[in-house]
């Protein structure tokens, strides 16, 4: 339960950075309505899913290799 603070700076980025924007610009400067909101954030969920999986299979290719699977920058 310590690894908290990457998963967090996924979700930022994913829905922060990603989401957010994409759903402003679709649904007022494209003009998709309420429909461009949920494609925006389904975009957002989707990088932060794929950031995710890309941090898993860091971590667990870390265990198989017998190395930490903690972060030597954060101790």
């Amino acid at each position: 339960m310590n690894d908290t603070r990457i998963p967090l700076l996924f979700a930022a980025i994913g829905y922060w950075m990603i989401g957010f924007p994409c759903a402003y610009a679709l649904a007022f400067s494209a003009r998709f309505g309420a429909v461009g909101v949920w494609i925006g954030l389904s975009c957002g969920t989707a990088v932060y899913a794929v950031l995710l999986i890309l941090r898993f299979r860091l971590l667990a290719g870390r265990l198989e290799h017998g190395e930490s699977p903690r972060n030597p920058a954060h101790g």
